[in-house]
């Protein structure tokens, strides 16, 4: 009964492995499609307070407007990536705002406490190519970050404090013009890998069989060695008689 129940759990977990690497296949044929595809315009995709639809996730998007530098908020740590995010909203020709993930900025080399310089956006108008990208649920932690910081891009927390609708979800910068020319390091599309799952499973797998297996031999050696131990045990009381 053990041994059933053994080999149940390894199948099981080799299944979760197996749905979880086809997961991971279809998402990186939807990142590279995406990636392949030309631009949307960001109004026909994005909707105003409304989550990001899970089909436009990495989709790119183009849009053109206005950064507003008085709404800008650095994410902390983000992903438990030493350094900050720069989010700036980015008032579109059409009145609504998207956040815009400019880049990264590496912590200060002189304190991990201290804020960096973060560099400007530009000034004047803008045209961006945007990888758009799901919000992020708050953090445990919103409540204690620095003023103009958080810990997690949560947009509805972000529009919550900003004077015109915002649009759903966020936007990875890909593309700007004018070019950018800061140290901001630019957000990297998602990794393409598969991941271990398909070895994980075939591993699940290859435990179930090698339960069986054991079962097999260990059921066949008992009966080869059950004759010679009876055997060596003499006759019995009644048969001797």
């Amino acid at each position: 009964m053990f041994v059933v129940a053994l080999m149940a759990l390894c199948i099981l977990a080799g299944r979760w492995q197996w749905h979880r690497w086809h997961d991971r296949l279809e998402r990186n044929a939807a990142v590279e499609a995406a990636a392949a595809a030309e631009p949307s315009d960001a109004g026909s995709v994005l909707l105003v307070d409304a989550p990001l639809t899970p089909g436009a996730e990495f989709s790119k998007v183009s849009a053109s407007g206005s950064y507003d530098l008085s709404g800008q908020v650095l994410v902390r740590n983000h992903n438990g990536r030493g350094g900050f995010e720069v989010l700036t909203p980015l008032v579109t020709d059409a009145g609504a705002a998207v956040i815009v993930d400019r880049g990264w900025l590496p912590q200060s080399t002189a304190s991990a406490a201290q804020t960096p310089a973060v560099p400007d956006p530009p000034a004047g108008p803008v045209d961006v190519i945007l990888r758009l990208r799901p919000a992020e649920a708050p953090a445990a932690n919103a409540d204690l970050a620095p003023a103009g910081q958080t810990y997690s891009i949560d947009v509805d927390a972000i529009a919550a404090d900003l004077p015109y609708p915002v649009y759903g979800g966020y936007g990875e910068l890909v593309e700007q013009d004018p070019a950018v020319t800061d140290d901001l390091i630019l957000p990297e599309p998602p990794p393409l890998g598969s991941g271990p799952h398909f070895f994980y499973a075939i591993q699940w797998w290859f435990f179930a069989a090698l339960a069986l297996v054991g079962f097999v031999l260990l059921a066949r050696r008992e009966n080869d060695t059950a004759p010679q131990a009876e055997a060596a045990a003499g006759p019995t009381p009644s048969s001797a008689v």
